[in-house]
């Protein structure tokens, strides 16, 4: 099997109809899977056009609850982090960075403030806690 590399965005787009069929306890689940992904989710704007057996056989794989987790650290591009710095500064005009707690909890801190936090963040998980990417310099963590 090739190795096809998938974005997170195209991953959660595959398991959000596995799961949806799942919950519709739909019985065709292997047959129906991938002709159901194109029906729903093959649009310009994921720029996800499956076209070999490799494809299907990795979508399944993400399809599949039991197989989900290995299929993502085969087939998913690992997502960069970053340190996020806001583009706005606090009272005293220093920049505020946002940091990650051991909890996953996304906090703006500032300079000295390196207790317990962790800088590195994906631009992933901004989105997930409702921060705009667009509102912070972001420099790439190694």
């Amino acid at each position: 099997m090739t190795q096809k590399i998938f974005t997170e965005e195209q991953y959660q787009a595959i398991a959000k109809v596995g799961d949806k069929m799942i919950k519709e306890k739909n019985s065709g689940l292997l047959l129906n899977a991938f002709t159901y992904f194109e029906n729903e989710y093959q649009t310009d704007d994921n720029g996800f056009y499956p076209s070999t057996i490799d494809d299907n056989q990795q979508i399944m794989a993400i399809i599949n609850p039991l197989t989900r987790k290995w299929a993502h650290d085969q087939f998913v591009e690992k997502e960069k982090k970053y340190f996020w710095t806001s583009k706005k500064t606090d009272n005293h005009g220093k920049p505020l960075r946002l940091a990650k707690d051991e909890d996953g909890a996304i906090y703006f801190i500032g300079r000295g403030m390196r207790l317990k936090f962790t800088m590195k963040i994906a631009e992933t998980e901004i989105r997930e806690w409702g921060y705009n990417p667009d509102m912070f310099d972001k420099a790439e963590a190694n």
